[in-house]
């Protein structure tokens, strides 16, 4: 058995709305109103210990994808998983900051008990992420900033409606220009990267150089190689599978394909 399965986030496509975009005139700019969609279905509670449990069984290795600035400070979860840190590679995450452009880093953990009890407290669903400890807001700094970058969205989805399906590329871009131009040069008045935390989350395992599970939390997807019989049943009592064995000819990542791999003893 080797199949590919990836969780079905939305498994009752009757849920769905109809998907109308309506405007209100009224405010000032004009309010585009979408219809709001079903949460994703997760896997929580003692179903998700009992995932990880069964994923640590399988696994040597986890990995887990370090998201914010460069210089920001580490989080609670990779303080607490320092002891177990076996290497880290670079990952698929490209951002800009003041123009620079950085590559974010997946972290390398030994798959042991011990790990997996810390991973445990600070993860608590299958797309969960470790900020989900508590909200986190920006120092009052950024109060300028966040104002204003609020009224350029504003300003941003007013405009794309008036333009309508006409709009060209270029004209989008040097709106998108100007219109936010205020806001990032009160950004970079104020940033440090000290004023933030970086954390982790996009939980994947490996056996051996192989991945055989990998989630990409921000848009709920999770892809899991099925190699037995029995994990394929726990994982059928936990919520919609669907095989994508074909689209994926029975491979998902592979550590000999990571680009920077550090590896430590």
């Amino acid at each position: 058995m080797n199949e590919i399965w990836t969780f079905d986030t939305y498994p009752n496509p009757e849920e769905f709305p109809e998907c109308v975009i309506t405007i209100d005139q009224t405010t000032n700019p004009p309010t585009v109103i979408t219809p709001a969609m079903p949460d994703p279905a997760t896997i929580g509670g003692a179903d998700w210990r009992r995932l990880v449990e069964l994923c640590f069984q399988r696994a040597d290795r986890f990995s887990l994808h370090r998201c914010g600035y460069p210089g920001a400070r580490p989080g609670a979860l990779e303080q607490a998983l320092r002891p177990f840190l076996a290497g880290e590679y670079r990952s698929y995450a490209c951002l800009h900051v003041n123009g620079e452009e950085f590559w974010e880093n997946c972290l390398l953990y030994r798959a042991v008990p011990e790990a997996k009890e810390i991973l445990l407290r600070h993860i608590t669903h299958l797309f969960g992420q470790e900020v989900e400890e508590g909200p986190y807001q920006l120092p009052e700094k950024y109060r300028a900033y966040e104002e204003e970058r609020e009224a350029a969205e504003k300003r941003l989805d007013a405009f794309l409606d008036q333009a309508g399906d006409g709009l060209t590329m270029e004209e989008a871009s040097a709106f998108d220009k100007e219109n936010f131009r205020e806001s990032w040069r009160l950004w970079k008045e104020v940033f440090d990267p000290a004023d933030f935390t970086g954390h982790l989350e996009d939980l994947c395992f490996f056996r051996g150089r192989e991945e055989f599970f990998e989630t990409v939390t921000h848009e709920y997807e999770c892809f899991v190689r099925v190699q037995d019989p029995a994990f394929a049943q726990e994982l059928r009592a936990m919520g919609t599978w669907v095989d994508r064995t074909e689209d994926f000819r029975g491979t998902l990542f592979s550590l000999d394909r990571a680009e920077d791999l550090k590896e430590s003893e």
